[in-house]
């Protein structure tokens, strides 16, 4: 974005990210600071396929430990696996990817971790260019997808498709996969290192214990809420996840001035936004994955939260986002 000619105040405006502490490794981001950014970004550049630009402006090397380990895999096939393992965890994609490999073939289809409306499209055209690149990158030979297939109407800025994959779309499919048939998954890797690799999985490790052991107790229950597909969990059992007692999952909580009660209500609150501001799901789909018995419920608890009904809210973010294409911010 600063080659864009924009800093950082701009692009962070109204996330929540403090600038500085984003030079820390251990520094963790939630799924609402991540939409805040995109957000931003796609309102300052007006291009709403901003996330085909970045995974274009990424190299390996930008992931850190995860890219050193996946250069010095032993083959392509190693590497891939070596994403999926760590990506979502170390690297903070949103998007899970499966490999499938097939006799003369093989394929990566996309699946989002929860409904993210907009922030999907962004997020899938971001890996999508990253599988393209990276791939080339790491078997230093030229990858051309054969068939590319995504679960969303064809966008705006369907032109950068070509330009960036080299492989006409084919939109509103059942699913977001994108096909190779070269180069093989076998191809040893040239960057290859038994030994350095062994270093780098060790290092890949120790961050996931970090992340999982020191990290803000009250950002690791709202990664837990955010990646489960319905419902909310008791205390209890939630604690059961972290490995912790109730009664210290309340203490510490506790000292990081949070409620187990306020947490879920926030995330409540922001989840139904999200859901009925950025997707297709209804009032009663809402409300079934936000763990409301009946969708009544669901919208007497929204008006209460908001000030607004259901209706009034879409209605608000319909004319909103109408507004956003027409000027391009």
């Amino acid at each position: 974005m600063e080659a864009h000619g924009f800093g950082a105040a701009d692009v962070l405006e109204g996330s929540g990210i403090d600038a500085e502490q984003l030079r820390r490794p251990g520094y963790l981001l939630d799924v609402l600071q991540y939409q805040a950014v995109v957000t931003n970004m796609i309102r300052l550049t007006g291009n709403q396929g901003i996330g085909l630009e970045v995974g274009a402006a990424t190299d390996l090397t930008d992931f850190g430990i995860v890219g050193h380990a996946m250069i010095s895999s032993s083959t392509a096939r190693d590497a891939i696996h070596l994403w999926l393992r760590y990506s979502n965890a170390l690297v903070g994609m949103l998007v899970t990817m499966r490999l499938d490999e097939h006799e003369d073939a093989w394929s990566l289809t996309l699946s989002e971790i929860r409904p993210m409306g907009f922030l999907h499209n962004f997020a899938a055209e971001e890996l999508l260019v990253l599988a393209v690149k990276l791939g080339g990158a790491l078997t230093r030979t030229r990858v051309h997808p054969t068939e590319l297939e995504l679960a969303y109407p064809a966008p705006a800025h369907l032109s950068q498709y070509e330009d960036h994959l080299h492989c006409t779309p084919r939109f509103n499919c059942r699913r977001t996969r994108i096909s190779f048939d070269a180069p093989k998954l076998s191809l040893p890797l040239r960057g290859s290192d038994e030994e350095f690799n062994s270093i780098c999985l060790q290092h890949c490790n120790q961050m996931l214990k970090q992340i999982n052991g020191e990290s803000p107790i009250a950002s690791r229950v709202r990664s837990l809420l955010l990646g489960r597909m319905q419902g909310v969990p008791a205390i209890d059992e939630l604690a059961i996840e972290l490995g912790l007692s109730e009664r210290t999952l309340r203490r510490r909580l506790q000292e990081e001035g949070y409620t187990y009660r306020d947490l879920v209500l926030g995330f409540r609150v922001e989840l139904a936004k999200e859901y009925l501001g950025h997707s297709q799901l209804t009032a009663k789909e809402t409300a079934y994955l936000l763990g409301f018995k009946d969708s009544n419920a669901f919208r007497r608890a929204f008006k209460l939260w908001t000030g607004q009904t259901i209706h009034e809210f879409r209605e608000h973010a319909v004319h909103g986002s109408s507004s956003l294409e027409r000027t391009g911010k």
